[in-house]
């Protein structure tokens, strides 16, 4: 949801309706392929134009200040996220199918479409 050209997103977790909010900047995404939260649920990871992280264990207590890394990702939108462990998160696009260090957003390995 948006106010004043901000994205939120909520992270609920289901058992006991504890919620924490994030700030997404202006880049929300409405596609549930396009989200992903890692195994341990540290990390919250969203795709699209870029590829957006959260740490959810390390987050600043005002929420303003609940912005994501950002890392550049595929050179293409990104179609789809999924967490393969804890720390690799691989996306899906155009460009073919990419894995990533979810703590440093460098590039592990990559499958290239033809």
């Amino acid at each position: 949801s948006g106010h004043g050209g901000e994205a939120g997103v909520t992270v609920w977790e289901r058992g006991t309706e504890q919620h924490i909010d994030l700030n997404a900047g202006t880049d929300g995404s409405d596609y549930q392929a396009r989200i992903a939260l890692s195994p341990d649920n540290r990390y919250l990871a969203i795709g699209g134009n870029n590829l957006r992280v959260w740490d959810l264990v390390n987050l600043p207590a005002a929420l303003a200040d609940r912005k994501p890394v950002v890392y550049s990702g595929p050179e293409v939108t990104i179609n789809e996220v999924r967490f393969v462990n804890d720390g690799l998160l691989e996306t899906v696009s155009s460009n073919g199918t990419q894995q990533w260090d979810v703590a440093t957003g460098d590039e592990v390995t990559s499958v290239v479409s033809r």
